[in-house]
C-alpha cells in the first residue's frame, strides 16, 4: 500500500495516534570477486536506534549451494508392486530399502556471494492538525486575484468586505473528477459544487461562462479544496453572475431552471409517458447511467473537445438507451433503420414533423464521433447547425446552448407523446 506522507500525517493527527513501521530487506549478489567491498571474511554489523544492518562474504563454488565438498545419501524402497491396485506399503525395515551414498566434490569456478540485510523499524509522527479527515482550519497563504490589477489576498482578509472572485469554469470539472465530487443546480445559472456535499460552495456563472464564488466562502472551504479553487483563479471580466447577487444580496433568487435540470427531467417524462400510454420502457436501464449523467453538464464543453465529449455523454444517456425493441414493437419499420430514424416515423405518425423534432439529437449523435474520430469539417458544421450551436461564437457558453436544445427537444417530444393518437401508429 502506498500513501503520501502528507495524507497519512493528517489521519494520525485525527485518530491520536503514531505509526511505527517494522521493515525487513535482504539482499544477494553472487560474482567472482567483490573488490570494492572491503568485508573481509567476517561478518560485519552496524547499529544504530533507527536499523541493524549485517553484511558478509561468502565462498563458493559454481554449481554448487555449499561451496564446499556435499555428502548426498539416497534411499529406495525394493518392495514395491506396481500389479496392486490399491498398494498399501508399512513402515520401511532395512528388509525393504536399500541405500547407497557418495560425495560430490565441487567443480565449478570459485565465487563469491555477498549478503546484505537490514531490520528497521522508524516512527511517523502525526501532523499537528488535521485538515482532511477531522476538517481543522489551518492559517492558508493561498492567494486569490481580486481585482483587474492583480492584487491578491489570502483567507485572512477575504472574509472582511463582500465581494466575489473569479474562476475559469474548468475548476467545475476538476471538483466533479473527485470520486465524491458533486453539484446540483438551483436556478438557470447558480448552483452549489464541491468535492463533496458537505463541502459544497454556493456559484454562479456570468455572462462570459466564468464562475463566481462568495470570497468568505472560498475562504473559508477546507484548505484541501481551495487549492483546486486557486489553481483556476482568474482576474474579474464580465461582471458577477446576476442571478448569483440576486440570490445573495437581493435574497431574491431568480425563477428561472438550469437546463441541466430540465434535460433531465425531460427523460424521466418520456419515460413515464410511454409507460402509461402503451407499456414498456422507452429508455432501457443501464447500470452506468449514473455514472454518465454525472458528465452531462456545460462545463464539460469549456473546450471544442469537450464539446464534442458531452455530445457522446448525451448519446450514451439520451440516444443509445432507447429501446428498439418497442420502438419496432410500436412500428413495423425496415430492421436496418436506427433508433432515431425509427422515432422521427412514429412522431411523423402522431401528427408532428418528425424529422424537424429529432434534428438536435441527430446533430448530437453524429457529433459524438468526433471525440474520437476527425470527421470532416462540413459534416461538423452541418452538424453544429442541427444542434443550434455556433462554437466560435459561444465558447465557453455553447455546453449550456446544447443542453438546452436537446432539453428542449426531449421536452418537445414528451408532449407529442402525451397527446398523440397512438391507434395511427402502425
Amino acid at each position: 500500500m502506498s500513501v503520501r506522507a502528507e495524507f497519512l500525517k493528517d489521519y494520525l493527527c485525527a485518530a491520536g495516534s503514531g505509526l511505527v513501521l517494522f521493515t525487513y530487506q535482504s539482499r544477494q549478489a553472487i560474482e567472482e570477486s567483490f573488490n570494492d567491498l572491503k568485508w573481509g571474511k567476517e561478518e560485519l554489523t552496524e547499529k544504530t536506534d533507527q536499523f541493524y544492518w549485517s553484511g558478509r562474504l561468502l565462498a563458493e563454488r559454481e554449481g554448487s549451494m555449499f561451496g564446499q565438498a556435499v555428502h548426498v545419501l539416497h534411499a529406495a524402497r525394493t518392495d514395491t508392486d506396481y500389479s496392486e491396485d490399491i498398494p498399501v506399503y508399512g513402515f520401511p525395515t532395512d528388509r525393504t530399502t536399500r541405500s547407497t551414498s557418495w560425495t560430490v566434490e565441487p567443480s565449478g569456478r570459485e565465487l563469491t556471494r555477498a549478503i546484505g540485510e537490514i531490520w528497521k523499524h522508524e516512527w511517523i509522527n502525526p501532523a499537528t492538525r488535521s485538515s482532511r479527515v477531522r476538517g481543522d482550519k489551518t492559517e492558508s497563504n493561498l492567494e486569490f486575484i481580486i481585482d483587474n490589477e492583480g492584487n491578491r489576498e489570502t483567507s485572512r482578509t477575504l472574509t472582511r468586505p463582500s465581494r466575489w472572485l473569479w474562476f475559469h469554469p474548468n475548476v467545475i470539472n476538476d471538483l466533479l473528477g473527485k470520486s465524491t465530487g458533486v453539484i446540483g443546480w438551483h436556478t438557470e445559472d447558480t448552483g452549489s459544487v464541491g468535492g463533496a456535499w458537505n463541502r459544497a460552495v454556493h456559484f454562479g456563472v456570468n455572462s462570459i461562462g466564468l464562475v463566481n464564488v462568495y470570497a468568505k466562502d472560498i475562504a473559508t472551504v477546507s484548505e484541501v479544496d481551495k487549492r483546486v479553487w486557486v489553481r483556476h483563479n482568474v482576474p474579474p471580466e464580465g461582471g458577477v453572475s446576476k442571478e448569483l447577487v440576486m440570490s445573495q444580496m437581493q435574497v431574491n433568487p431568480a425563477s428561472t431552471e438550469a437546463p441541466e435540470d430540465i434535460f433531465f427531467r425531460a427523460v424521466e417524462q418520456i419515460q413515464l409517458i410511454v409507460e402509461a400510454r402503451v407499456g414498456g420502457d422507452f429508455f432501457r436501464q443501464h447500470s452506468s447511467q449514473v455514472t454518465i449523467s454525472r458528465q452531462i453538464h456545460r462545463f464539460q464543453a469549456v473546450t471544442l473537445e469537450g464539446f464534442f465529449l458531452l455530445c457522446k455523454e448525451i448519446t450514451r444517456y439520451a440516444i443509445e438507451r432507447i429501446d428498439v425493441d418497442l420502438l419496432k414493437r410500436l412500428k413495423k419499420e425496415d430492421d436496418k433503420i436506427g433508433s432515431l430514424k425509427r422515432l422521427e416515423r412514429i412522431l411523423t405518425a402522431l401528427g408532428n414533423d418528425g424529422r424537424q423534432m429529432t434534428g438536435v439529437l441527430a446533430g448530437v449523435y453524429d457529433l459524438r464521433i468526433a471525440d474520437a474520430h476527425l470527421p470532416s469539417d462540413s459534416r461538423i458544421a452541418d452538424s453544429m447547425e442541427l444542434v443550434g450551436v455556433d462554437y466560435s461564437e459561444m465558447k465557453m457558453l455553447s455546453g449550456k446552448q446544447l443542453i438546452r436544445n436537446v432539453a428542449s427537444a426531449l421536452a418537445h417530444i414528451a408532449y407529442a407523446f402525451a397527446i398523440g393518437d397512438w391507434a395511427k401508429v402502425k
